[in-house]
């Protein structure tokens, strides 16, 4: 019987025979003996464990942020505390650092949509071996400010709302106490 997952040239092997009978023994123990001298032994393999002296230490996969700065991710938790601080809500209620978080992609959209292009940029440092850094008191007087902006459109936009409103109210008053003209004299 043959095994499936032998090679074609497995097979070649079987049908000429076996190798064993053909092979002098004695012959090739002096050889390997001889080849021996000849060949360097390895290294025995360190010992799997938490042996440290046979390990070598990883560093940090990136660079350690400069002082004064904060990456974004960081920045997210910093904000989560001070909007916490401050009693802020959003659309899950209010802002806690255990339960209602800011979430780092908020962070980063943020930052996406208020480039450097925009009215109003976020503050994003670029140094050496970064792409996004951020000063933490900076982003956060920007986000506070942002905060005001908001606020106070949304509060622009209600009042002309409610003005625009109001004319149209009076419009419609207008129309219905204005008398009907005068008939013309036949």
């Amino acid at each position: 019987m043959s095994n499936p997952f032998d090679t074609a040239e497995a097979a070649e092997v079987e049908e000429l025979g076996s190798v064993e009978e053909d092979l002098d023994v004695e012959a090739l123990g002096e050889a390997s003996e001889d080849e021996a001298e000849d060949t360097v032994e390895a290294a025995p393999a360190a010992p799997k464990g938490k042996s440290g002296a046979a390990k070598e230490k990883k560093g940090p996969a990136r660079p350690a942020v400069p002082e004064g700065y904060i990456m974004p991710v960081a920045f997210a938790r910093e904000l989560t505390k001070h909007l916490a601080a401050r009693g802020a809500e959003n659309k899950h209620g209010k802002i806690h650092p255990d339960t209602n978080v800011i979430p780092p992609q908020q962070v980063y959209s943020m930052m996406r949509t208020n480039g450097s292009d925009s009215k109003n940029p976020f503050p994003v440092h670029e140094l050496e071996g970064f792409t996004t850094l951020l000063k933490l008191e900076e982003a956060l007087a920007w986000w506070d400010a942002k905060d005001a902006r908001v606020s106070k459109s949304k509060a622009e936009k209600a009042a002309k709302a409610a003005k625009k409103a109001e004319k149209a109210e009076s419009a419609a008053e207008g129309e219905d106490n204005t008398p009907d003209a005068p008939a013309e004299a036949e």
